[in-house]
């Protein structure tokens, strides 16, 4: 893990603004999202396959808050931006493929998960040590972000596979919400094609406090696009604006 210096920066009068975003390892797509932070005022940023070298994630101002486990692989990260956010990394459940942090806004305290799943690893035992960890911390409101490279026609990809079916059961079985309403533009997007897979889930006590939910079509300088989504601290007049809500225990 890494925590450098706060950085002189307000936050909203109600919300924190969130990022979600898979860097592919690259420099140049690191350095397009510190520039994309600044021109929209992001607070949290959840990411997947970081730029890395000498096992640590780089190529972010030093007064930004980076979190993640020190590994030879290091797959995800979630950055800090704002420092009246108190965060607190929980180290001991974070992983390689995995960071989860403590995040506190005001009066309210949001687990947050960054995740990748590896096509190349055995999805199962990816989410049986996620859902191991939300059993031990118990959190009572919860946020995952995650790269599934998972294929779900709930999602919007045109056929289901194994691996999107396990991400399926997992989200029924922890009663979790999956936020994504991007029929139209897949997060995923290359001149070789295009998939549905990174996804954002959040547990039922948080329904009414996220809002906005978009996967942007901006540059990204990545083969993946920017999801972007809103955290208040109290009750929307307005849920879910532009965005359905799955209740995945009731999929048939």
């Amino acid at each position: 893990m890494n925590s450098n210096k706060n950085s002189n920066r307000n936050l909203g009068n109600n919300t924190i603004k969130c990022l979600q975003i898979n860097l592919q390892r690259g420099r140049t797509s690191t350095a397009h999202l510190n520039q994309f932070i600044i021109d929209n005022n992001y607070d949290v940023i959840f990411t997947q396959e970081p730029y890395v070298l000498k096992r640590n994630v780089c190529g972010f101002p030093i007064n930004y808050k980076i979190y993640y486990r020190e590994s030879d692989i290091i797959k995800t990260a979630i950055v800090v931006v704002n420092p009246k956010i108190q965060v607190l990394f929980i180290e001991s459940l974070s992983t390689e493929f995995l960071t989860i942090v403590k995040l506190e806004f005001k009066n309210k305290i949001i687990y947050g998960f960054s995740l990748y799943c590896s096509p190349f690893q055995s999805i199962e035992f990816q989410l049986n040590y996620v859902k191991n960890a939300i059993e031990t911390l118990k959190p009572e409101n919860l946020i995952i972000s995650l790269d599934s490279n998972a294929k779900s026609k709930i999602w919007y990809n045109n056929r289901d596979d194994s691996r999107g079916n396990a991400v399926v059961e997992f989200m029924c079985e922890l009663n979790l919400f999956l936020l994504n309403n991007n029929i139209n533009t897949p997060s995923y997007h290359t001149i070789r094609g295009e998939s549905y897979i990174d996804l954002t889930l959040i547990n039922n006590s948080l329904i009414n406090y996220i809002n906005d939910w978009q996967v942007l079509k901006t540059i990204s300088m990545s083969d993946h696009r920017y999801i972007q989504f809103y955290i208040s601290d109290e009750t929307q007049n307005i849920i879910y604006k532009n965005t359905r809500k799955y209740i995945t225990s009731e999929e048939n």
